[in-house]
């Protein structure tokens, strides 16, 4: 693992143990199943935890490995970004958890989105809400077919236009794919704004961050384009 994974990864895991950060989860609790439910707390949640995740993994054999492949050679040749993909090995699922999976192949790629162009300290100001970021406009999930345990899935990114173009924000594809089914199980469309914490309004990134995606934008169409051909 390069050093700009590992710096990001202890990022985030500080942001999780930060409880002065949106992303906080105190010691002790699990999330909520649904957006009115208050979280509660568990003294054996660590042990359950562990003790399923090493059950999962023990299961996890061919037709996992074969799986993984060939998600990676979806998910790139149909532009979406490597440095969004995230992996998951399915203990439960409900349709919140889809929305979760979602938003941490985000986090992950807007947190390396900004560490690519200031590095750990733009990275660490983003997870701490500090300055221009991004926030959550709206989120929309197609389930396409269960996914049930034991199984891998890997979510992934790729940048879409927005209808009318906007320079204030941009659109985000998400698709779930199941490892152990060879196939989608979701896909998600997010808008993402330009948000000035500091003066509390919608604004523009800087040109720095807009020459990155413009970059990535054009990664994107390239791979795609690859793919139609062959």
């Amino acid at each position: 693992m390069s050093s700009s994974s590992e710096s990001t990864i202890e990022a985030l895991q500080r942001a999780f143990r930060d409880p002065t950060t949106p992303f906080y989860i105190p010691e002790g609790e699990v999330g909520p199943a649904s957006p009115d439910e208050l979280p509660r707390t568990t003294s054996n949640s660590s042990n359950q935890t562990r003790s399923v995740s090493h059950i999962a993994s023990s299961i996890t054999g061919t037709e996992i490995d074969s799986g993984k492949e060939a998600a990676k050679e979806y998910a790139i040749n149909n532009g979406y970004d490597p440095e969004s993909f995230y992996e998951h090995k399915i203990i439960h699922v409900n349709n919140v958890q889809y929305a979760r999976y979602i938003e941490c192949s985000r986090l992950q790629w807007v947190t390396r989105l900004y560490q690519g162009v200031g590095g750990p300290t733009a990275s660490n100001d983003f997870l701490a809400t500090r300055g221009i970021a991004l926030i959550l406009k709206s989120l929309s999930i197609d389930y396409k077919r269960p996914i049930t345990y034991p199984d891998t899935v890997l979510i992934a990114h790729r940048l879409a236009p927005v209808d009318p173009p906007s320079t204030t924000r941009f659109k985000h594809e998400a698709m779930i794919y199941s490892y152990s089914q060879h196939a989608i199980a979701a896909t998600g469309e997010s808008v993402l704004v330009w948000y000035d914490y500091d003066k509390s309004q919608k604004t523009q990134p800087s040109d720095a961050i807009r020459a990155a995606l413009e970059d990535k934008m054009k990664q994107q169409q390239l791979h795609q384009q690859r793919n139609i051909h062959n």
